[in-house]
């Protein structure tokens, strides 16, 4: 149990370190606002943000309520930690903290896949490994930072996998009643899931679980009825979530080659280049069917019914955003199979070859990500030209150049502006940001255009700027070094408790 701890702790203090410690986004910031109802007036209304009118006349978010109910417990500490902020950077300080729910939540799902590995019966140290490749070597790693669905997503469809799993191996309904608390969180955070639950629903009604079926589908239903009564309140109707078009044909407008294409192929959103160690997993399939059939197939079907299901989707990039964040929640178990091939090697090649070819993939993946991690992805649009945006969704051409051409690719599009920006940096050449600025109210981030310009050329983490800011360089380098050594140490006792 200890060397769990651990294991949740690398990674979380890995995911804190490298954070960003804000919320930028449209949806994220209107989440944040959805919470801070919640929390200060009882209202799931928002004074605005990326919302609609409701039944009452009043704002409401068009996404599901989980993800702000889960951020209660951090935007409470953030504002414990808010009252001893400088004048007008409360929000900023609120911010921070529940921008850190994903790093809880990749956290969280590194673990599991841990678990996961562990119940198939491979050892731990393989166990560990393939966790490290997900949470470091692959998409997963930048989404840590970003205040999304996404990452919470993973966090509960790993759980659900992972509880099926062990429910039908030891007939056990606690087991079955955990799969179905992540099913009841997959609908509150996002309604879309339920079509991803049809593949695990019939899953139950296999012989070794039917018996148990109440236990999971209880909890299940329990989040759709949650999900129908909370449409009701806000849009007058069970069956309206305010996505408005995106629900109709006019949303699943994308031809489905084009959709495939881009989320497969494609030199800007593959999932293949934004988690490289997945072409091993892929090449490993046959191996792990014939070990674990039902599972294998299990994960298959509802990785490719996602898949499918977001190629035909008009936002079908997810943008913007890296890489392809719809595919992010199935990534996960889609890293199962690794698990055997790193033990067993691919069919033909000795096990040690197999671990080589890993290893490299691994270490390329991580170099893609800090592209990812250290220059954030809008400020990577506005340098080429993309953002803010001139096309609608629907348009052949929107973002048609960081999806699909090479030369715009962000894996070196970011490298780039990672030379160039900490050039600067090193030159001392940037622009000191006055906390004074922090005081604009409204719009997702409360700065004037010159310092949105200024924050361009800088890196995406915490401690570049808080010093930005004028908070003194000795206690940002204090808080980088504890970090740090919390990192290295939760890493030792992790590796050192697997044997």
């Amino acid at each position: 149990m200890k060397n769990l701890v651990f294991i949740f702790l690398f990674f979380l203090f890995f995911y804190v370190l490298t954070s960003g410690g804000h919320i930028v986004s449209s949806d994220g910031n209107t989440m944040f606002l959805l919470t801070k109802s919640i929390v200060e007036h009882g209202t799931v209304s928002v004074p605005y943000g990326n919302a609609f009118p409701g039944k009452d006349g009043r704002l409401y978010t068009k996404a599901g309520i989980g993800q702000a109910i889960l951020s209660i417990p951090l935007f409470l500490v953030g504002k414990l930690a808010s009252a001893f902020a400088p004048p007008g950077a409360a929000e900023f300080v609120q911010k921070f903290f529940v921008s850190l729910l994903a790093a809880f939540f990749t956290a969280g799902a590194c673990l599991i896949l841990f678990l996961f590995g562990r119940a198939l019966g491979f050892n731990g140290r393989t166990s560990f490994i393939v966790a490290c490749g997900y949470g470091i070597s692959t998409f997963a790693w930048p989404y840590a930072k970003y205040y999304t669905a996404e990452s919470i997503l993973s966090f509960f469809f790993l759980s659900l996998f992972y509880f099926l799993y062990r429910g039908r191996n030891e007939r056990r309904s606690l087991f079955v009643f955990l799969a179905g608390i992540s099913g009841f969180f997959l609908i509150l955070v996002k309604s879309a899931t339920v079509v991803l639950l049809v593949p695990a629903s019939i899953f139950m009604l296999g012989p070794e679980l039917r018996k148990k079926s109440a236990s999971f589908f209880i909890p299940v239903a329990a989040g759709f009825g949650a999900m129908l009564l909370y449409n009701y309140a806000r849009f007058g109707s069970p069956f309206q979530s305010g996505y408005m078009n995106e629900g109709t044909p006019a949303g699943f407008s994308t031809p489905i080659l084009v959709g495939l294409y881009g989320l497969l192929l494609s030199s800007g959103k593959s999932v293949f280049l934004y988690a490289p160690i997945l072409i091993l997993s892929v090449c490993g399939l046959g191996l792990f069917l014939r070990r674990e059939r039902s599972l294998a197939i299990l994960l298959t079907v509802t990785f490719v019914l996602n898949l499918l299901l977001y190629a035909k989707f008009r936002a079908w990039a997810g943008d913007g955003s890296w890489g392809p964040r719809y595919l992010l929640p199935l990534l996960g178990p889609m890293l199962l199979p690794l698990l055997m091939v790193l033990e067993e090697g691919l069919p033909g090649k000795s096990p040690s070859l197999t671990r080589v070819l890993y290893k490299t993939l691994f270490v390329i993946g991580i170099f893609v990500q800090i592209g990812g991690a250290t220059i954030y992805y809008g400020s990577y649009l506005r340098e080429i030209g993309e953002y803010p945006y001139t096309r609608e969704f629907t348009d052949p051409r929107f973002l048609a150049d960081s999806h699909f051409n090479p030369r715009f690719s962000p894996v070196a599009g970011h490298w780039e502006m990672l030379r160039k920006n900490a050039g600067s940096i090193l030159n001392g050449t940037e622009k000191e940001l006055s906390l004074s600025a922090l005081s604009q109210e409204g719009g997702r981030i409360p700065l004037g255009d010159e310092e949105k310009e200024s924050l361009m050329g800088g890196i995406d983490y915490w401690f570049y700027y808080s010093t930005r800011f004028g908070v003194p360089g000795s206690l940002n380098l204090a808080l980088f070094v504890v970090i740090s050594l919390l990192t290295i140490s939760a890493f030792y006792f992790a590796r050192r408790g697997l044997g």
